[in-house]
């Protein structure tokens, strides 16, 4: 195992069919939260203008009472992605039930979020309680493209 970094080069002994290999593991240094306790939609963050940021990994939360008259269907985390508007995280939801879940997904390969864009907590509803949270997992990258 040689211990390698950038710009390191191979003795003229070895053999040229040794191939250097350095895994490149994306630091995770962008964590952001928020948390519903009112009906509407959340902003968690907005992405930056002159920066790319890739999602690896989100967590949604959601508690409410029997009241809680939400349309059934698919709720979560919501954004865009190559100018098309994608629920990343989704946990279905029943009106007039209390109902209470947790989904967390670690994403294998970096998803690229548009730039400039929100990245928010989903649902409305006109009576009852529920309590939503969601946290966002990522990085960003300084790049040259617009």
């Amino acid at each position: 195992m040689f211990n390698l970094k950038t710009g390191d080069q191979f003795s003229d002994e070895l053999s040229p069919n040794v191939v250097a290999v350095i895994p490149v593991t994306p630091v995770v240094n962008l964590v952001r939260s928020q948390e519903r306790i009112i009906t509407g939609s959340s902003t968690i963050f907005t992405t930056e203008l002159t920066r790319d940021t890739f999602c690896t990994g989100l967590t949604y939360t959601f508690t409410k009472n029997v009241d809680c008259d939400i349309t059934a269907g698919a709720y979560g985390i919501q954004t865009i992605i190559d100018g098309v508007s994608v629920l990343l995280l989704r946990c279905s939801m029943v009106p007039l039930k209390a109902q209470d879940g947790v989904v967390s997904i670690s994403f294998p390969y970096p998803i690229k979020i548009d730039r400039g864009v929100t990245v928010f907590i989903t649902g409305s509803y006109a009576s009852g309680l529920m309590v939503r949270s969601a946290t966002f997992y990522g990085y960003t990258e300084e790049t040259n493209s617009t």
